[in-house]
Formats: structure tokens, sequence, C-alpha cells
């Protein structure tokens, strides 16, 4: 569970650009509010981050998608995503397209 102002959500889903430094790494993560049953999409580029709020699991998915798209994401599976479609594995990259 990952708690923003007060409200426990569950990451269902993570990406991140594959770069190191700070100024250039890039993360995109997908969360659930069981209580209020609303999705969210975080977007950190650089320290910064940017909230955009999703009625429906599907929009959430295609945002995630589309911010992705370019070379060198990998999703990010493993222990703290609770996304029932991925199986559990331990902490590993898989690069976005390959499953």
């Amino acid at each position: 569970m990952f708690e923003y102002f007060g409200v426990e959500m569950t990451t269902t889903a993570h990406w991140w650009n594959g770069k190191r430094a700070e100024f250039e790494r890039a993360e995109v993560f997908v969360r659930f509010n069981p209580a209020g049953g609303r999705y969210e999409v975080q977007v950190t580029v650089a320290g910064q981050n940017r909230l955009v709020e999703c009625l429906a699991r599907e929009r959430a998915d295609n945002l995630a998608t589309l911010l992705t798209a370019g070379p060198g994401w990998v999703r990010l599976k493993g222990p703290g995503l609770h996304d029932p479609a991925a199986p559990a594995l331990s902490q590993q990259a898989i690069p976005v397209g390959s499953g």
C-alpha cells in the first residue's frame, strides 16, 4: 500500500525509463484507491510529480501506455505491485512490449 495525503493507494503498475541520473530519471505509476474506487496515474520526471485521476482502470492503463511509448521504458514487476494480471515475480525489469 502507498499512502498519499492520508489516502491508501495500491500500486498496480510501475514503469521506469531506465535512466539512473536524477535529472534524467522518469517513472510512471498506476495506483488504485480501493475506498474511492478511482485510479490515478503519477508521472515523475526529474523529481517533479504530476497526478491524473481516472475513473476507470482502462483509462489509467491507456494513459500509462501513451506515456511509456518511447524507447528504453521497462515495466517493473514484483513485490509491492498488486496487479492481478501479473504473475508474482521477484523485482525485475521487463522491457515494454515483451510481456
